[in-house]
């Protein structure tokens, strides 16, 4: 797991949203009938929200249970949010996110909780999971 990825997001997708915003193609699907960049970018705030509160919930509470989330639905409510807003929040989340893995007790990301679509989760794939995500649709955002 390469927590190196979180500490180095928010810049490495602000470039890119720099370039895609002189080419003026933020709110142009990525691909047909795809979504834009911006909703690209309001969907990371709400699944890599849960990414942090996941993550700090299995390490305070023992076998929590995690809410699922429809991210469709998500995407759909904050398709027109602003995007400095949006960019504002991932630059803090990811910080924060930082902040809270680099200082994880290595057995700790052995703790594990209850998702009730998939069953049991182990933190530290959980994690990775996570951190993959948000590489995904950064490079997503590339092409």
């Amino acid at each position: 797991m390469d927590i190196n990825k979180v500490e180095t997001f928010f810049p490495r997708l602000n470039k890119i949203i720099t370039i895609l915003r002189k080419e003026n193609k933020l709110l142009t699907p990525i691909k047909n009938g795809g979504w834009t960049p911006v909703q690209i970018i309001n969907h990371l705030v709400d699944s890599q929200t849960q990414a942090y509160y996941r993550t700090m919930w299995i390490l305070s509470e023992d076998k929590t249970t995690l809410k699922p989330f429809n991210q469709d639905k998500w995407v759909e409510l904050s398709k027109d949010f602003p995007l400095d807003a949006a960019l504002h929040i991932i630059n803090g989340l990811y910080t924060r996110w930082f902040h809270l893995l680099k200082n994880i007790n290595p057995k700790d990301y052995q703790k594990k909780a209850i998702h009730p679509e998939i069953g049991e989760v182990v933190l530290g794939p959980l994690i990775e999971y996570y951190i993959n995500h948000g590489e995904s649709h950064l490079e997503t955002l590339i092409k």
